[in-house]
């Protein structure tokens, strides 16, 4: 019943959180391949630095927010906008774990997720997917 709903929402949650982590890695290659051409050429790539500058402007916390608590999709996002999180930490106990989990690349850049941008959670968490780790000696 409504525990399989609520397990398939989550589950949905977190594969819009795994895939806009990959999207803004493209957003990235895009980014470093306008700087690369020749200005008449910059409209290949406008699309895809244009949403990563406007997913960029986002904070880590705000789109948490809109994907775990909204359940909002890449498009609404980027066609609607982000949502503000509310004050005060996380009510429910398992999105609040979730949360964490997927929280875990803000410690490589030390800032909270309610200051933190999506460019460098976005990043970096496309940099762990890719087999990245931290080993300590």
């Amino acid at each position: 019943g409504s525990n399989n709903a609520n397990a398939l929402l989550l589950r949905r949650s977190c594969e819009v959180w795994m895939d806009l982590a990959t999207e803004m890695n493209q957003d990235f290659t895009a980014l470093g391949i306008k700087r690369l051409l020749p200005r008449f050429l910059h409209f290949f790539v406008n699309p895809r630095v244009n949403r990563l500058y406007k997913l960029a402007s986002y904070s880590v916390r705000d789109v948490q927010y809109a994907v775990f608590n909204r359940h909002y999709t890449i498009a609404q996002l980027l066609n609607d906008g982000c949502p503000k999180c509310p004050e005060g930490p996380e009510p429910d106990p398992i999105l609040r774990r979730v949360k964490a989990v997927f929280n875990h690349p803000i410690g490589d850049y030390a800032v909270q997720p309610r200051v933190a941008t999506m460019a460098a959670q976005g990043i970096t968490m496309a940099h762990y997917m890719e087999g990245a780790s931290y080993i300590p000696s």
